[in-house]
């Protein structure tokens, strides 16, 4: 069985800080989820949930299984921050942030493994999952 990745982000077309519209589906399609079987992980986004039913059991239980939790913090988007608050509290290891451009992080997030983005390259990410795991500072 694969090792289990899920990605937290925005879903669709949104802009960022400086107006710039960005495809966050493409975003996804193109550059992360290839990124992430790439470096041999199944990868899971919440919009891909095809059961009918709550959305929040879902996310929560992919929150807790996941063994890697990649987190798009490329714009000030509430959904992300409330999914990376509840990956922090279940689970101690396993979360990468990532964003394009410059993105202000609470300080409580310095010890957690991040990558900076350029969206217009092909090799967003080549994760090797077993080495990003990060130690919680409460753990």
């Amino acid at each position: 069985m694969k090792p289990h990745a899920f990605v937290a982000m925005p879903f669709g077309a949104k802009k960022d800080s400086q107006g710039t519209e960005i495809d966050f589906n493409r975003v996804y399609t193109e550059l992360i989820k290839p990124a992430l079987e790439t470096a041999g992980l199944e990868v899971f986004r919440a919009d891909e949930e095809q059961r009918a039913g709550g959305i929040l059991p879902d996310m929560f239980q992919e929150l807790l299984i996941a063994d890697l939790v990649v987190a798009d913090l490329t714009i000030d988007n509430p959904n992300v921050w409330y999914e990376l608050g509840v990956r922090h509290a279940l689970k101690a290891r396993g979360v990468v942030l990532i964003s394009s451009g410059r993105v202000p992080t609470a300080f409580a997030f310095l010890p957690i493994a991040r990558c900076g983005i350029p969206l217009k390259t092909r090799d967003l990410i080549l994760l090797r999952w077993r080495r990003i795991e990060q130690s919680s500072p409460i753990w």
